[in-house]
């Protein structure tokens, strides 16, 4: 039996979250163009999510606490996540007079890396393994959670 959402043996599924709930947008229809990067700047994807409700829309992008985004595809029994990142910016349009849209732009570890500061000196001897500690303090790591809390 192929489930909801699934066609010809795919499936997939969008959740965004904040710390503490996630919406699960995977019923809705959505499309999705996600790049990777081969440099060191941010991966970044762009989700359209097709005839929210206003109140979804408003609860999404009201408060700015949905912050984080996750989206998995692939095939049934075998899928994985193909993006997941924090979200940049949300856009409410319109296709035609009866199809509306809400855009999701997000980045994978843009936060990071654009507020993440470190000054700090190391020892001469200092390991690969020490410099990214000293990395991820400063980031704050420990704190960051790129699972939502449903889901894990």
């Amino acid at each position: 039996m192929i489930p909801t959402g699934a066609q010809f043996g795919r499936e997939y599924k969008l959740w965004v979250s904040s710390p503490t709930d996630v919406v699960d947008l995977s019923e809705f229809r959505f499309t999705f163009n996600v790049r990777a990067s081969s440099v060191p700047t941010p991966n970044n994807a762009v989700i359209r999510v097709y005839n929210l409700s206003r109140t979804t829309i408003n609860t999404l992008t009201g408060k700015g606490e949905y912050a984080y985004v996750y989206l998995q595809a692939g095939y049934l029994n075998s899928s994985g996540v193909i993006f997941k990142g924090t979200i940049s910016q949300y856009k409410k349009g319109r296709e035609n007079n009866t199809e509306t849209h809400l855009d999701i732009m997000a980045m994978d570890g843009d936060d990071i890396y654009n507020d993440t500061f470190l000054s700090q000196t190391l020892a001469k001897n200092s390991t690969p393994e020490d410099q990214a500690a000293a990395l991820q303090a400063a980031a704050n790591l420990s704190s960051y959670n790129p699972t939502p809390p449903a889901l894990s």
